[in-house]
């Protein structure tokens, strides 16, 4: 179902400093990539809006995600694929050699993957037990998996990520044919990444202390100390990814197509429980 390289090295496109991103072109095959474009869930299901920036998305952490995604077989494949030990297993063999260079990422236990977004540990005294020596020798897994869209005018400010997710992904869902704008415009809509262009700041933008999306007047002064270095293309079957670290500042410009153009876009992070 997924195509991957056998080393982070050989994707389409592999950055490692400051950030290590990834890309990799043609990540499923077309008949299904096609299908997963055709069924993507329509904005009134999306349960959660930003108050920041406007974008609105459906986490796999509300109920209604599975009530959508049961009923739409083309994503109830792909997210089963993904949301398995197998599949996220795969993800983290490629980057462990990252991982080992992030500071805070050196003393992790072995990983043990959960599928239930929600850990899957009630009230039961053995579950409960059992979590518990989980904890002692392992490190609990899972992923969270988002659909997103974003419409005109609409924007996400810089951030970090949550300090507990290992490794952001994105695939994008880029409307195709799409009357009176210029293709290049659409492609145009990836996402940002940043790098320090002068010193200062440090604390307030250490990306383990502050992994929340800035406001206003924290994206001002974040402009004044960052500069982009690396864009996505926003295209179609296309996987990019980046590794958290405390360097991981990225966001999304708003557009203006003078059209009721939506930017959609699944976003899928592999997160430390705790």
């Amino acid at each position: 179902m997924i195509f991957l390289p056998d080393k982070i090295e050989n994707f389409d496109k592999f950055i490692n400093s400051p950030i290590p991103i990834f890309e990799k072109k043609n990540f499923l095959n077309n008949e299904l990539y096609d299908q997963l474009a055709a069924s993507f869930p329509k904005e009134d299901l999306m349960t959660k809006k930003e108050h920041v920036g406007l974008k609105v998305s459906l986490n796999n952490d509300c109920p209604t995600f599975q009530k959508v995604v049961s009923n739409n077989e083309p994503w109830k494949t792909f997210y089963d694929n993904f949301n398995s030990k197998k599949t996220v297993f795969l993800f983290l063999d490629l980057i462990k050699s990252e991982l080992d260079k992030i500071e805070n990422r050196k003393n992790l236990k072995i990983f043990f993957f959960t599928s239930d977004v929600n850990k899957g540990f009630s009230k039961n005294l053995y579950k409960r037990s059992k979590k518990t020596i989980l904890d002692l020798f392992y490190q609990s897994i899972n992923i969270s998996f988002e659909f997103s869209i974003i419409k005109n005018n609409c924007h996400i400010p810089p951030h970090c990520d949550s300090r507990k997710s290992i490794l952001s992904m994105m695939l994008y869902f880029p409307d195709k044919d799409f009357p009176d704008v210029d293709p290049k415009e659409i492609n145009n809509l990836g996402t940002n990444f940043y790098e320090k262009k002068k010193e200062g700041k440090d604390d307030f933008f250490n990306g383990w202390k502050s992994d929340k999306l800035l406001s206003e007047e924290g994206s001002l002064l974040f402009k004044e100390y960052f500069q982009p270095f690396y864009k996505t293309s926003f295209e179609g079957n296309t996987l990019y990814g980046f590794i958290k670290n405390e360097k991981s500042w990225h966001d999304f410009s708003p557009f203006d197509f003078k059209k009721e153009y939506r930017r959609k876009s699944i976003n899928i992070n592999i997160n430390l429980l705790k």
